[in-house]
This record gives C-alpha cells, sequence and structure tokens, in this order.
C-alpha cells in the first residue's frame, strides 16, 4: 500500500486494551470499513501496530509503559519530526492492503490513543472514536491475562507487575490520555463498551451517523445480534478480592465515577 493512496481520512479507533476495541473492530468490518489485510487475532492491524510499535519503543516506551512518550508530546516540535517518521514508515508499509477508491478505512490498535496527536498531524480529519469499559472489568482481565505473556515469546512486552492495580492505574492513564485528545480531534466520538452491549441499536444509528455510513437494515441486525448477550462475568473469589482492594485503599474510585461507573464492587 502506498500513503499516497491513503489520503482520505481514516477511522481511528482508541481505547485501552480490553475495553471492547476488539469487538468494535468487527463492527467496522460489517460496515464495510477496511481495517487492514493482516490483522491480529484482535482484530489489530498488523501494519499500524508495528508503526505505533516503532515510535514507541524510540522513546524507551511501550504499551503497558507509556508515559516516556506521553511527556514529550507537550512539545510540538517532537510531534511534528514524529509526523515525519511516521510518514516515511506509511510510504514503506507493504501489509495493509488495498483499499479501494473512496472506500472508508482505518484502523484499530490501543497504542494509537498515546501516538494520537502524532496521526492527527497527517491526518487531521481522521474519525476518532474512543471506546471505554468500565476500569474494574478492564483491571481484571488484564490480571488473567498478563501472567501468561510472562512466558510467553510474544513481541509485545507484558504489563509488570501482571496485578489488577496494575492494570487499573494503566486503564485511567489510557483514559485520561483519551479524552485529553479530544481538544485535538476534528471528529470525536466517545463510546461505552456497556452501553454498546446494553443499546446496541441507539449506539449504533449513532455510530452510523459519525461515521456517514447508511448501513443496510440486514447490517444492522446482524450487528445488533452480535452484541446481545455480552454480560461481563466475575468469579465470586473475584468479587471478594475486589471489595477487600477498595476496603484498603489501594484503588481510586475517582475515573470510574467520572465515566458514571459504580465506583465500588
Amino acid at each position: 500500500m502506498e500513503f499516497t493512496t491513503l489520503v482520505h481520512a481514516p477511522v481511528i479507533v482508541i481505547g485501552m486494551h480490553r475495553s471492547g476495541t476488539s469487538l468494535f473492530a468487527n463492527i467496522l468490518l460489517e460496515l464495510g470499513i477496511h481495517i487492514g489485510d493482516d490483522l491480529s487475532n484482535h482484530h489489530e492491524s498488523i501494519a499500524f501496530k508495528r508503526l505505533n510499535d516503532v515510535l514507541l519503543r524510540d522513546q524507551g516506551a511501550h504499551w503497558a509503559n507509556p508515559q516516556p512518550y506521553l511527556r514529550k508530546l507537550s512539545d510540538p516540535s517532537f510531534i511534528t519530526s514524529e509526523a515525519d517518521k511516521a510518514r516515511r514508515l506509511l510510504e514503506a508499509m507493504a501489509d495493509y492492503g488495498e483499499v479501494a477508491h473512496g472506500q472508508p478505512w482505518g484502523w484499530k490498535d490501543p497504542r494509537t490513543t498515546i501516538t494520537l496527536p502524532v496521526w492527527l498531524k497527517i491526518f487531521p480529519e481522521a474519525r476518532v472514536i474512543h471506546m471505554i469499559r468500565n476500569g474494574i472489568d478492564v483491571g481484571m482481565s488484564l490480571q488473567r491475562r498478563e501472567p501468561r505473556r510472562l512466558f510467553s515469546r510474544r513481541d509485545a512486552e507484558p504489563m509488570i507487575p501482571p496485578l489488577f492495580t496494575r492494570g487499573y492505574r494503566l486503564w485511567a492513564e489510557y483514559l485520561q490520555t483519551g479524552l485529553d485528545t479530544e481538544s485535538l480531534c476534528r471528529h470525536y466520538l466517545l463510546m461505552r463498551y456497556e452501553d454498546l452491549i446494553d443499546n446496541p441499536t441507539v449506539q449504533l444509528n449513532t455510530l452510523c451517523t459519525f461515521l456517514n455510513i447508511n448501513a443496510p437494515a440486514d447490517v444492522r441486525a446482524r450487528i445488533t445480534h452480535k452484541l446481545v448477550g455480552r454480560p461481563t462475568k466475575r468469579a465470586a473469589w473475584e468479587t471478594r478480592y475486589l471489595q477487600l482492594l477498595f476496603k484498603l485503599g489501594a484503588v481510586d474510585p475517582a475515573p470510574l465515577a467520572r465515566m458514571g461507573y459504580e465506583p465500588g464492587v
């Protein structure tokens, strides 16, 4: 894929890992949006994941340690230089796939939550969708996943320590970062995972309006069917564990309350 063919504004999905961005990427595929030929198991564009990894690693950062990169974003010259680097990487990108003329395109990669100011420098008219989810569920999901990754040979760095409290704080960091970038976006939509599950018809209508897509009725019905009945379940021990953490003050409930989530278990 030559960069010159990616001239119209992309759809960019941001949000913390384990926040429903993979589910949302599936919705974009159903709506006919090209998000890459080579996708990971989580429907992340391998091409843009690699680009984001390069940007982060060059500054000593990675998905679970974003601060070295975030601290530099206050410098406009840094954003400009990073955008130049990203353009060069785009020119050499060969595994995103071909986009038909006029076809909407974009990508989903949680790392873009960190690097978004750089991509907006290149694509100022991008339509940014910020997916959020209850930080308690995100933290528990990471605690289940990350211990296994400590002993894997995956290319992505693990979250250390692989504990709920670390995952929850990382969620709060991604949440604030995504909210802060709203002022940089010309087109920004905040969507809650829980609202998408509880009221998919309304949320899908909102999404199609935001993307200027007139999805056929059968496509809307197919998407809605996939969304219904996906409740989050916690084991009994997880509930007791979380109750203890809140009682001990190990979890800051303020980010939950800010986003309309019950600040407790």
